[in-house]
C-alpha cells in the first residue's frame, strides 16, 4: 500500500479522505446488502430441509419422552442436491488435470504444459477438490455458488547453514571460521489462492443481473479476522489504522446474517437469520468488508493531492472494518483488469438477480412427501396406542392412568367385561401414503432430471449394456447442459484468472513437476519462470463426454485400429494415421501419455538393423511362412521367409500369432485374437 495513503489512515482522526471513501463504499454496500438480505429466509429454509432440521412441536417432545419417533424432514432434497454434486465433480474431475490446455504450433506446446502444471499445482495447493465440491453445494443449495482467486506469497522462518570466515588482525587469528544455523525468512508457496465465498457474505452490484457482474461498479465480500492477524497484516504493510477499529456496535453496524455462525435453538432448529450482532462487544474478532470497486483516483484528494493522476475509472481494492474504519486502499492491480471474484447460478435468467436453486424447485413437493410421511406416523401412533372406552364406575382408572398389566375391576362389577373396558376400533386412512410418496418421488425426479439411473438405481427387468448407457446418456442430458454452462461462465474464467497471475506475478523461480512431455519416461523436476509461460495456447473445450460415452468412442476406435493391422494398405487409402487413432484410443481408455510407450531413435535404428539381419539369412526364420511352407524353407513365391510383410499387405504370421497369444485367443488379430483388452 501507498505510504501516503497508509498515513492517512492510520490517523486517529479520520481524515478528508478516510471520511470520503468510506462513505461512498459503504453506499454502495447497502445497495446491495438491503437486496440479498430478501433472500436469507429462503436460504435458510432450503439449508433447513438440506439438513432435515425441523421446529419441534408439543407432539414431537411427548413422542421423545415416550421413546417414538418424531415427525421428521423426508431427505429427499439431500439427495437430489447430493447426485446433482457428484455428477458434475465426477464430469469435471473424470481427466486427469482440471485444466488442459492446448498450444496452437508445435512451438507453444512446452509453455502450455508448463502454464497447465503450474494451475495444476495452485489446485492442488488450495485442495481444490473441496472447494470445488463447496462450490457445487451452494449451487444447488442456495441457486448461486462463489469462488474468490488472489495472488499470495506467504513466508515462514527457515534455517539456513552459513559459514563464517575467519577474523584476522595483523596476521593474528581473534576468531576461528566455522559454520553455523541461522534462521531467516523464505517463500513457502507463491501463487494464486482459492477460497469459497458464503453467498450470505457477497455483494455483487444488484443493479445488473448476475451474469454480467464484471460490468458492475463494485463487487464485495465479507469475512471474520482477529485483531493478531490484523496486526501481523499491518506490519507487513497490508493495511493500517487497526488500532482505531471501533467495536461493532448498533448504531453503526447492521445484523450479519452468516448461515455458519449460527446455532440450534431449544427447538431444535437453527435461528432465522441470526449471526453476528452490533452489540458494543469488545475487539476480539472483526468484520473486514473488501470492496473491490471503480473510483476515479484525480477525484480524491489525499493531503491535497490527487490519489492519482488517471482520470479514467480505475478498480481499487478497499477493506472496511467493523463499518466504521477504512483500514486498506490501494489499485487491485491484476493484469486481468477484473472482480476476483467467479459466481455461477444454478439457472442462468437474466430476468431475476438470482434463479431459483434446486432446492427451491423441489421445495412444494418436498413439503408434500413430508407431509405425507408425517401423517402417516402420527396416525399409526394414534392406532397403535390404547384408545379404550371405560366405566370408571366399574374399572380402577389407576391402573390404567399408570399403564400396569393387571386391570382391575371394582367390586359391582360383574358379567360381560366388555361392558365396563373395551378397546376403540380406529379405522387407518394413512394406508395408501407411501404409494402416494413413491408417485410423488418419480414426479420429483422427471422435474429436475435427476432419475433412477443418476441416483445409482436400477429399473427391474433385463437391458443391454447398450440400451443402459443409452439410458444414462439421455438422464445426464439436461444435467451435462448445466456442467458446461457453469464451467463456461466460472470455472474456465478463474482458470484464465490464475493463468494471468503466473504470468504476472511469479517473480521467482519455481520447481514444477511438468508431466506429460514427449518421451519423457520419469518424472523431472525442471525449473520454470515467467519466460516459461509465453506462447500462444488457450484452455481446451469443456469435455461433457461420460466416462461411458468415452468407452464406447475408444470401442469403435478400437475396431477401426484392428482392421488397419489386417490390412495396413486400408489406412493408406483413407488417409488416416493409425498411430494416433492407437494414442487415441488409449487416452479414452484412461491411459495418460501413451507416447512414453515409442521408441527412441537409437531403438529404432536397433529394431530396424536386426530386421534387415533376419531377412538376409538364407533359410530365414525358423517359422512358418504365411504362404504355408516348412520351417526354414522360403516361400513358393520366392520371397525370403520372415519378411516383414505377408501376402495381400497383412501382418506376418509371427506378429499375429504373438497377439493372439497375448490376448488370450488362438487365432490372428481380428479371428478371434486381438490386442489385450481390446473389444472386452
Amino acid at each position: 500500500m501507498d505510504e501516503k495513503i497508509a498515513k492517512a489512515l492510520s490517523e486517529a482522526e479520520p481524515t478528508p479522505f478516510h471520511r470520503q471513501v468510506l462513505e461512498d463504499t459503504r453506499a454502495l454496500v447497502s445497495i446491495s446488502r438491503r437486496k440479498m438480505t430478501e433472500y436469507y429466509p429462503c436460504w435458510d429454509k432450503n439449508d433447513d430441509i438440506f439438513r432435515s432440521i425441523r421446529q419441534r412441536d408439543k407432539s414431537d417432545i411427548a413422542a421423545f419422552e415416550r421413546a417414538e419417533p418424531e415427525k421428521m424432514v423426508v431427505p429427499t432434497s439431500f439427495a437430489q442436491i447430493m447426485t446433482f454434486v457428484t455428477f458434475l465433480y465426477s464430469l469435471y474431475t473424470q481427466r486427469d488435470r482440471f485444466f488442459e490446455l492446448e498450444g496452437f504450433t508445435s512451438e507453444d506446446d512446452r509453455p502450455a504444459k508448463v502454464g497447465e502444471a503450474l494451475i495444476a499445482r495452485d489446485l492442488s495447493k488450495n485442495i481444490f477438490e473441496a472447494v470445488l465440491f463447496q462450490f457445487l453445494l451452494d449451487i444447488g443449495r442456495f441457486g448461486i455458488g462463489i469462488i474468490k482467486t488472489s495472488w499470495v506469497k506467504e513466508e515462514q522462518m527457515v534455517k539456513k547453514t552459513v559459514t563464517t570466515p575467519p577474523l584476522t588482525l595483523m596476521g593474528m587469528t581473534l576468531r576461528k571460521g566455522g559454520t553455523e544455523e541461522v534462521e531467516e525468512w523464505g517463500t513457502s508457496y507463491e501463487g494464486n489462492k482459492i477460497i469459497n465465498v458464503s453467498p450470505y457474505r457477497f455483494f455483487p452490484d444488484v443493479r445488473l443481473p448476475l451474469s454480467r457482474y464484471q460490468e458492475g461498479e463494485f463487487c464485495a465480500s465479507e469475512d471474520v479476522y482477529t485483531v493478531s492477524q490484523l496486526k501481523k497484516w499491518e506490519k507487513e504493510g497490508v493495511c493500517a489504522g487497526v488500532d482505531h477499529i471501533k467495536p461493532l456496535g448498533k448504531d453503526i453496524a447492521q445484523d450479519r446474517g452468516y448461515r455458519w455462525d449460527t446455532g440450534l435453538d431449544p427447538g431444535g432448529a437453527l435461528t432465522q437469520g441470526a449471526g453476528i450482532k452490533g452489540d458494543g462487544q469488545t475487539k476480539k474478532t472483526v468484520i473486514v468488508t473488501e470492496v473491490q470497486r471503480i473510483i476515479i483516483p484525480s477525484q480524491y484528494e489525499v493531503d491535497g493531492e490527487p490519489l492519482g493522476d488517471e482520470d479514467y475509472p480505475t478498480k481499487y481494492n478497499i477493506w472496511v472494518a467493523n463499518d466504521n474504519r477504512v483500514i486498506k486502499c490501494e489499485p487491485l492491480g491484476y493484469l486481468h483488469n477484473q472482480f476476483t471474484y467467479q459466481l455461477a447460478p444454478y439457472v442462468f435468467d437474466n430476468n431475476v438477480l438470482v434463479s431459483g436453486s434446486l432446492a427451491d424447485v423441489i421445495d412444494q413437493l418436498q413439503s408434500v412427501i413430508s407431509w405425507f410421511i408425517n401423517s402417516r406416523i402420527t396416525n399409526v401412533r394414534k392406532i397403535i396406542g390404547d384408545k379404550l372406552v371405560v366405566n370408571p364406575a366399574m374399572v380402577n382408572m389407576t391402573d390404567l392412568q399408570q399403564r400396569r398389566p393387571v386391570i382391575r375391576l371394582t367390586g359391582a362389577a360383574s358379567g360381560d367385561i366388555d361392558k365396563y373396558i373395551k378397546q376403540l376400533q380406529l379405522v387407518d386412512v394413512t394406508g395408501t401414503h407411501i404409494k402416494d410418496v413413491k408417485d410423488l418421488s418419480d414426479i420429483l425426479k422427471m422435474v429436475t432430471g435427476i432419475t433412477d439411473s443418476l441416483l445409482g438405481e436400477v429399473r427391474p427387468g433385463k437391458r443391454s449394456a447398450t440400451e443402459n448407457r443409452n439410458s444414462t446418456s439421455g438422464a445426464a442430458a439436461r444435467l451435462k447442459t448445466l456442467a458446461a454452462v457453469i464451467f463456461r461462465f466460472a470455472l474456465e474464467p478463474m482458470g484464465r484468472q490464475m493463468l494471468s497471475n503466473l504470468r504476472d506475478g511469479l517473480d521467482e523461480e519455481t520447481y514444477v513437476r511438468v508431466m506429460g512431455m514427449k518421451a519423457q519416461l520419469t518424472p523431472e523436476f525442471i525449473k520454470v519462470d515467467k519466460a516459461a509461460l509465453m506462447g500462444h495456447y488457450d484452455f481446451e473445450i469443456f469435455d461433457g463426454t461420460l466416462p461411458s460415452e468415452r468407452h464406447l468412442t475408444a470401442q469403435a476406435l478400437e475396431e477401426l485400429v484392428q482392421v488397419f493391422m489386417q490390412n495396413p494398405q486400408a489406412a493408406v487409402y483413407f488417409g488416416l494415421d493409425a498411430k494416433k487413432i492407437l494414442y487415441e484410443t488409449l487416452l479414452l481408455r484412461g491411459v495418460r501419455n501413451p507416447e512414453r510407450f515409442e521408441l527412441n531413435q537409437m531403438q529404432q535404428l536397433q529394431q530396424q538393423q536386426m530386421m534387415q539381419q533376419q531377412q538376409q539369412q538364407p533359410n530365414g526364420p525358423t517359422t512358418a511362412n504365411n504362404n504355408g511352407g516348412a520351417p526354414g524353407q522360403p516361400p513358393p513365391n520366392g520371397q525370403p521367409g520372415g519378411q516383414p510383410q505377408g501376402a495381400n499387405g497383412a501382418l506376418p504370421e509371427p506378429v499375429l500369432s504373438l497377439l493372439a497369444r497375448a490376448s488370450g485367443g488362438g487365432g490372428a488379430a481380428g479371428n478371434g485374437g486381438g490386442v489385450p483388452g481390446w473389444g472386452q
